[in-house]
């Protein structure tokens, strides 16, 4: 990323933040790239300096500019690519799985009585479709809850994420007031990978920075799609962390804060 540092040393915060919205732009295309015109994409990103953003994509080899004027991330591409191929595989385990469940469910005998209805098996169902790595993260998440509850006699803040609305007021209300343990990133780790697709640190120090509980954490990785890199939620939880480091900004209940700062971002 040494283009990206000789990026900002030239065009300050505002080059970077140009920078880092035409990924968002690119993430969000199918195919990764934007028929590339200087005018357009400074309306598009709310930039009155035609030439600052000229500048961020033809200055720096940060992004390519193909014959017929297609622009593309040579980065964004190789990370979205691992990306697909992580996600497939995925999905290839969910489905050997979920067909390894469903032939253990299987009765022990052929005999079958007709007027008893056969049970549902909708997460069989859900699951032989292919789970996403989304899907997958929630059912660790899930997993774990669930092995809390049955140790805690008391209502529990959390429980199984089915139907589980992350940014209904009355459960950010409820997880919001601190019940649970003590966030310590070498006790709850759930989820914690060295993928390069997800960016789990900063929820990490996020969460310690601010004296989170684990339900927290856990609810802010739910909220970032599992702290995926170029998500717009994980990125508007950066540039929230971002402003209160920049302003000394110490919101009472950082919980709440950083929550409302995604309910509204696809």
């Amino acid at each position: 990323m040494d283009n990206v540092l000789k990026m900002r040393m030239s065009e300050g915060a505002a080059g970077f933040g140009i920078y880092v919205m035409i990924l968002e732009q690119l993430r969000n295309s199918e195919t990764y790239s934007l028929k590339y015109d200087a005018a357009v994409m400074a309306w598009s990103l709310h930039e009155s300096d035609i030439d600052l953003v000229q500048r961020v994509v033809q200055n720096y080899q940060l992004f390519q500019l193909s014959a017929d004027g297609e622009l593309s991330s040579p980065w964004l591409s190789a990370v979205m690519a691992d990306h697909e191929t992580r996600r497939a595989k995925l999905s290839a385990a969910g489905k050997k799985s979920a067909a390894a469940r469903a032939t253990t469910l299987q009765p022990p005998s052929n005999k079958v009585d007709e007027n008893k209805q056969p049970p549902s098996n909708k997460v069989n169902e859900k699951k032989q479709s292919g789970s996403t790595l989304v899907e997958v993260f929630d059912e660790q998440i899930n997993k774990e809850i669930k092995e809390k509850n049955k140790k805690n006699t008391n209502q529990p803040l959390l429980e199984d994420g089915d139907g589980v609305d992350i940014f209904d007021k009355d459960f950010i209300s409820r997880i919001g007031k601190g019940g649970g343990e003590i966030f310590n990133p070498t006790k709850h780790a759930i989820g914690l990978t060295n993928d390069k697709q997800h960016n789990f640190d900063c929820i990490t120090s996020l969460a310690a920075a601010y004296n989170m509980t684990a339900d927290q954490f856990t609810v802010l990785c739910w909220a970032t799609d599992g702290a995926l890199i170029g998500s717009p939620r994980l990125m508007a939880l950066l540039a929230a962390r971002k402003h209160c480091q920049d302003t000394g900004f110490k919101p009472s209940f950082p919980f709440e804060y950083f929550m409302s700062k995604l309910k509204n971002i696809a």
